[in-house]
């Protein structure tokens, strides 16, 4: 519980603040010295700096293009994009793992499980479960794409509803 506190806090103090991010709030001489430390020596960042406030120009450019009328008055396109979104959302929700994996613990604990080494190494595994199956998921979305392991997923989920 304590350990990604820890974690947050340590990184605050190793890792820099993102050259895109001072580049942003007008850090340009803190962006560049980032830049410098990334790159080999002698590189000349200042190409890419410029890039950098290119695109973010650019990005304002398209939020002041795009504001919430097309959310609130879709086409037809930016509708079904939103109502896939939505129902994929409430389906992971419904199917509860994250619920599941905080209350674990407890549950373990009344089914009898008295042993706090058992409980803990069945939360691992099925943290371990989870990423394997996060890692096997990225490498297909790469091969197969989006559709056909939303579809898979959309099954798992029914078949884990209609079970429970």
């Amino acid at each position: 519980c304590i350990l990604p506190i820890i974690m947050i806090i340590l990184v605050q103090t190793v890792m820099p603040e993102s050259p895109r991010f001072l580049v942003d709030k007008g850090q340009i001489a803190e962006a560049k010295e980032i830049l410098i430390k990334l790159y080999p020596e002698g590189f000349n960042v200042d190409p890419i700096v410029r890039d950098i406030q290119e695109a973010i120009e650019r990005e304002r450019i398209a939020e002041q293009a795009v504001g919430w009328h097309v959310i609130m008055f879709p086409t037809p396109a930016i509708r079904r994009m939103l109502i896939v979104g939505v129902v994929t959302a409430i389906s992971q929700q419904a199917v509860g793992i994250d619920a599941i994996q905080y209350y674990l613990n407890d549950v373990l604990a009344e089914s009898g499980i008295e042993s706090e080494k058992a409980r803990l190494g069945i939360l691992m595994m099925l943290a371990i479960i989870k990423l394997v199956f996060i890692v096997v998921g990225g490498y297909f979305f790469d091969i197969r794409g989006r559709k056909p392991l939303f579809f898979i997923s959309l099954v798992g989920m029914i078949g884990a509803l209609v079970l429970t």
